[in-house]
């Protein structure tokens, strides 16, 4: 069964849409904190992707929202507490949630 993952892109650095940092991160949103933390990333693909890595999250059980970050073109397979995606990740959930201070 195909899955339907939404596609959200960063704008980082820049005011015009599609013109952000090109080194910049891809990050995906699933549905349950269980998701995220039974996912088996496959680096390979990820290797191939045109970014510098890749970020999943999902709304948190007993916080506002979990995350993995994964870079293995940069030599870092799993970085599971990374500052830069918390970078990315507070602005989404805080609209997402209509929040300005979250637990992750």
């Amino acid at each position: 069964m195909a899955m339907s993952i939404p596609y959200y892109q960063i704008d980082a650095f820049t005011g015009n849409l599609f013109s952000g940092n090109p080194a910049g991160v891809c990050f995906a949103v699933f549905d349950t904190e269980q998701a995220v933390r039974e996912l088996p990333p496959d680096m390979a693909a990820l290797m191939r992707l045109d970014c510098l890595g890749i970020i999943v999250t999902a709304p948190g059980d007993h916080c506002d929202f979990v995350s993995r970050f994964f870079a293995p073109s940069a030599g870092v397979p799993e970085d599971p507490v990374t500052g830069s995606a918390h970078c990315t990740l507070v602005p989404y959930w805080a609209q997402r949630l209509s929040r300005s201070k979250l637990h992750a």
